[in-house]
């Protein structure tokens, strides 16, 4: 695998938790709103304070990305499991 090769496979991954990290935020406002225009207004308070503490903590970084794809990967085994055929 050249440099190049390597450079895109990373770019892909990071964009790809990107991705999941936008679709998550997007979730949790919406369930929020589909309970009621306070529970709504809440969580994006939430998602909005989880992220700027993300932008501006270096530290929490790491914390907060781990357990994002904990939170990502137990949802995942969860579905599956209540999914089971």
């Amino acid at each position: 695998m050249t440099d190049t090769q390597a450079m895109l496979q990373q770019q892909d991954v990071y964009n790809l938790w990107f991705i999941l990290a936008v679709i998550a935020c997007g979730v949790v406002i919406y369930e929020g709103f589909k309970k009621s225009a306070k529970q709504g207004i809440i969580n994006s308070s939430v998602v909005c304070a989880i992220l700027a503490l993300y932008v501006t903590v270096p530290g929490a970084r790491t914390a907060i990305a781990i357990v994002f794809m904990g939170g990502v990967v137990f949802e995942v085994l969860r579905k599956v499991k209540d999914f089971s055929f």
